[in-house]
């Protein structure tokens, strides 16, 4: 059983800092950075950690087009150790940092309709955000874009 509960003390800070830049015509490069600080005390539990959000964590891409209605974007995912407790509430633990590669190409079909096809955690790392549940490892997807 775990409760919430209103008692010691927090802080929380951080910054976050984002950057895009047009190298060429037809290459953007961009990413951001977020740093969050958690000093937050238990007088009752001297183990408590906070959890589910790393302290460090990145974003890095680049778009490239190729042809006048083609777009190809990889990326990259990066995150720092978070803590996490398991289901009692009563041990924490750290998660593991990763680093999760992608790559997105996106084909404009007609004026406001696209279709897109990419691949997350190209890899296939082994990590996980909370204690006890993996994410999902490599994955595929395809999608389709309507605007009107």
């Amino acid at each position: 059983m775990t409760q919430s509960r209103n008692i010691g003390s927090g802080r929380y800070y951080g910054a976050e800092v984002s950057l895009d830049a047009r190298l060429a015509d037809t290459l953007t490069v961009g990413g951001n950075y977020s740093r969050q600080v958690r000093d937050i005390a238990d007088p009752t539990n001297a183990a408590f950690r906070p959890t589910g959000v790393p302290r460090d964590k990145a974003f890095l891409y680049a778009l490239w087009t190729p042809l006048a209605r083609v777009e190809i974007t990889p990326s990259l995912e990066l995150a720092s150790n978070r803590w996490t407790a398991n289901t009692a509430g009563t041990r924490w633990t750290r998660t593991g940092s990763y680093a999760l590669a992608g790559l997105r190409a996106d084909l404009t079909l007609t004026e406001g309709v696209s279709i897109g096809a990419g691949i997350m955690n190209a890899f296939d790392d082994n990590y996980a955000l909370v204690d006890g549940f993996p994410e999902p490892g490599r994955r595929f997807f395809a999608s389709m874009s309507a605007r009107f």
